[in-house]
Parts: C-alpha cells; structure tokens; sequence
C-alpha cells in the first residue's frame, strides 16, 4: 500500500506465480511509483546508483501474506535493489520477547496460545 496524490493505493501480486515472476511484478510497481526508467536493454535499472528521491516519498509500504508466501524474501530483494529499511513486526516482536520486558511477556503467551497481538503492543514495542 503506498499514497498516490493523496490517495492510499493497495496493490496485489499473484502469489502462486514463481518468485522471480512474483517479484518482477513488483519492480513494475515500485519503478510505476518512483518514476524509475527501464534501461536501454529493456530490464529495469534497478541496481543502477540511480538514486530515488527520498523527498518525494515519505510514505510506508506494507507488505502483507500468511505465512510462507514469500513476504520475506520479496522484501529481501526490494532492500537490496531499493535500499528500503526493513521493519519487521514479527522480528521486533520476537525480539521483545527475548528482552524479556513486560510487554515481552504479555506477546510470548499471545503467541503460545495462536493469538493475535494486539496493535498496541506492536506500537509500544
């Protein structure tokens, strides 16, 4: 999900596609959002040192699927050719649980009974 002229967009892949296929489609997206060119060979530049404007997009994008449908190694390949930060939710959270904090805690027995935790916790963290 990511905001056009205002506007949150919500754009979805075809996880039963191969995951370089999976993942060409999201460089069409991602190159559609920061204006990228292709090169003169036809492929997206991608690991060029053409840099994205940072000012132009202040937003989030959010990559979401169950477990096992590739949300970890797509982010994988947008960080290395996007030099996007990554933040994930269930590593921070596992991470908590490791600290053994208060809030720790109250995620460890969530996770133990197949709950979903609660967006405050995963705000708080």
């Amino acid at each position: 999900m990511y905001k056009n002229n205002d506007k949150s967009v919500l754009e979805e892949f075809d996880s039963s596609k191969s995951i370089d296929d999976v993942y060409e489609d999201v460089k069409e997206v991602l190159d559609r959002i920061f204006k990228r060119s292709k090169s003169k060979s036809g492929n997206n530049d991608s690991k060029s040192d053409e840099k994205i404007n940072k000012k132009d997009f202040n937003n989030l994008i959010f990559v979401l699927g169950g477990p096992g449908s590739g949300k970890g190694t797509q982010c994988d390949r947008i960080i290395e050719d996007y030099k996007f930060a990554h933040f994930s939710v269930g590593d921070l959270l596992r991470d908590e649980v490791k600290k053994g904090s208060e809030i720790g805690k109250q995620v460890d027995e969530l996770m133990k009974e197949g709950k979903i935790v609660p967006t405050v916790c995963i705000y708080i963290c």
